[in-house]
Parts: structure tokens; sequence; C-alpha cells
């Protein structure tokens, strides 16, 4: 157990994730189906008796989401979150198995891996605690951007350049040293380069946090397509391993890229993370609601239907016809772009006996992405 002594207050739900305020940190979670929740705090990345703060009254809930304010911490906490309770209802109990399980924070800006992390987590607390991927506090406000701003290409003069981080300087042909080879760092140092091949714009392959373990035995994930936190950018692409470091060293590359008339777009995967189905390991989304339904209304007149690890696309004439699909007893959560949109889907789900909720305005999961300076400079992000 740690020998510090925290004060905690109620905090709020205003912003997701941990975010730094005067005097402290906020946390704030989704979990609609927890009837109490730890906020589980580190001292390292691999200590196994963390401080808990127990979550049991609704002064820390609004709705669905968990809150609590932290004093007197800051930038480089390191933290995770444990559900320990369900509410009694029959859409909760199929989250038993997931109760007492480790997670990182879906809107954490950090991600650590302890030297030994184990992707299925022993059943003996103190050794979870000790192998579990955590969470960490990250200042995205504390980064010198000076007059940085993204190129603003027209699309008809714009050339893409698709590339693995790693890959494109992994091989010792790229002449960097051992130290930045395959890293943010070595992509910089190579821009010269891409502006003499005429490149307007580079297209990075996934860059947001993935599970390197999550891939066949005795194989390594290398594409990246395998979400671990979106709002993380990948640890393995950085040569500073430091806490805050990956976040930096991403943002001085974009920031290079840009003064050199280079654009920035990200290849980001939505229909499943490296959680996977029924057999995978619960260290994320699954562990705050592994059942719900959620429908993506769409612009094109389409909506996606599906659980955390896998979407399915259905044309909303089609709705009537195929709602079958849905299941019921779940319940359904609408992420609408627009208000009409979201009254159709929820007239039509709800006549046929569907329990719907809507996050109200439009797509403020993708909306972050897009917008947040320290991913992409809205642009693109497909």
């Amino acid at each position: 157990m740690s020998n510090k002594n925290y004060i905690i207050s109620q905090g709020h739900c205003r912003h997701l994730g941990a975010t730094i305020e005067k005097d402290g940190v906020n946390f704030a979670v989704w979990a609609p189906d927890a009837a109490e929740i730890d906020l589980l705090l580190f001292d390292a990345v691999d200590d196994d008796s963390p401080y808990v703060v127990h979550l049991s009254s609704t002064v820390f809930k609004s709705t669905y989401f968990w809150h609590v304010f932290v004093h007197n911490i800051g930038a480089g906490q390191i933290y995770a979150y444990r559900v320990t309770k369900t509410v009694d209802s029959p859409q909760a109990q199929s989250q038993a198995e997931e109760i007492n399980k480790i997670l990182i924070d879906p809107y954490g800006k950090r991600v650590l891996f302890p030297d030994d992390y184990k992707r299925f987590l022993p059943k003996d607390e103190k050794l979870a605690f000790k192998y579990a991927p955590k969470s960490a506090v990250i200042n995205v406000d504390e980064y010198d951007w000076g007059i940085d701003t993204f190129p603003h290409h027209s699309l008809e003069n714009t050339i893409i350049y698709e590339m693995h981080v790693k890959g494109f300087t992994a091989d010792k042909s790229s002449g960097l040293s051992d130290e930045i080879r395959g890293t943010y760092k070595g992509l910089i140092e190579k821009i010269p380069y891409l502006v003499e091949l005429g490149i307007t714009a580079v297209e990075l392959m996934p860059v947001y946090q993935f599970d390197e373990k999550d891939a066949r035995p005795n194989m390594d994930n290398y594409w990246g397509y395998s979400p671990m936190a979106f709002f993380s950018v990948h640890e393995g692409y950085s040569s500073d391993k430091s806490i805050e470091g990956p976040v930096k060293e991403f943002r001085d590359m974009v920031k290079a890229l840009h003064r050199n008339g280079i654009e920035v777009i990200l290849d980001v995967v939505y229909n499943h993370t490296s959680e996977g189905d029924e057999n995978g390991p619960s260290y994320c989304f699954k562990g705050f609601d592994k059942d719900v339904e959620l429908l993506d209304v769409r612009t094109v007149g389409e909506f996606s239907r599906g659980h955390i690890d896998g979407f399915k696309n259905i044309p909303v004439d089609e709705l009537r016809e195929r709602i079958s699909e849905i299941e019921k007893g779940k319940p359904v959560y609408l992420i609408c772009q627009s208000g009409l949109r979201s009254y159709i889907a929820s007239r039509i789900l709800e006549g046929n006996g569907y329990e719907t909720y809507n996050f109200s305005g439009g797509f403020r999961f993708y909306d972050a992405v897009v917008n947040d300076r320290a991913l992409i400079q809205k642009r693109d992000c497909t």
C-alpha cells in the first residue's frame, strides 16, 4: 500500500479522462453498469500495492459517468480503474466476469507497460497489479507549438506518402543511429527525403497505442491495427520512453512536418480493439461495458451496429426490416451527427421496444481525435 495520503472530492464529468486542474487532477470515466468502482493510484509502473480510492456513493456518479477529484497530484501520476460491483439489472449481469479487472483509461493520454507485461493477468491480485498496463496523467497543454499550422494543400495538389512509422526508418539503410531508427524522431531526420520526393502529406499507419502482444504465439503485432487506447500515442515508436516522452516526440514530429509543408493524416481503425472477442483479455473497453450496443448514425444515411469489438453497416432504410439484428435487453447508445438522424433512429428503435440513449453534441469521440493537435491538424482521419 502506498504511504501517501490522498485528499479527494466530488469531481465532475465535464471532461472524460484525467484532466489536470488547479490543485489536482479530475478523473472521469464512462461505466454505466458499475455500482462501485476503484481508482487505483500507483507509485511506479510495476507497483503491486496501489492506493485504492473506492467510489460507491452517488456523489461520485452522474448518470453513467463516475468521477472524482484527487488533490495535490499532477502530471506523471500513474493510475488505473477497477469495477468492483455492477448494478442489479439483467444487462449488467453479463459484466460479472469482468469484475475486478484492472483497466486502463479509455480517454487516457499515455499507456505504460511494466517490463514483464502480461496480456492475460494472473489471478493473484498483487501479481495482477504488477503486470497490468496502466495509464498516466499527461499535461496536454504543456507544449510550445509556436506558430505551427498545417499547410492547407488543395486535394488536386496533394501527394500522399503512406508509411509505417517504424518500418520507414527501421532498416540500417536509413542511415540513422540505432537509438532513433523506427521512431518519430527518426522520421523527423528523413523529412528532407520526403521533401525531395515532392510529398505534401504523410498518411501514418496506426500510431495510437496498440498491443504488440495481440498476435499469434511467438509473434508480435507489427502493423498496429489492434487499438488499445485511441488517445495515447504508441510508445514503441518513441525514442524517449519517459512518461511524457512519446507525446512530446510525436508533437515534435508533427510540428517538423508542418514546418516543411507536409500535412499529417492518421489511419485509424474503430471497428475492433485489441481486446478482441469473448476470448480476448479485458483491460479497457470491455471492462467498463462489454455488451453495449453502439449506433453511429452517419451523414451518408447509414448506421453502424456492433459491440466494442465489431461493427456492421446497415442502410437506414433497412433499419425496420433488419432491426432484429440488434439484441434486445441491452441499452442502445446513439452517437449522432444531427438531431434529425437521432430522432429518426430513436423513433424506430423505441417503437420496437428498445431502450435508447443519445450522446449529444455529435461525434464527440471522433471530433476529439480529429481536432486534437497532438494527433492531427484537423485533416482527414480515416
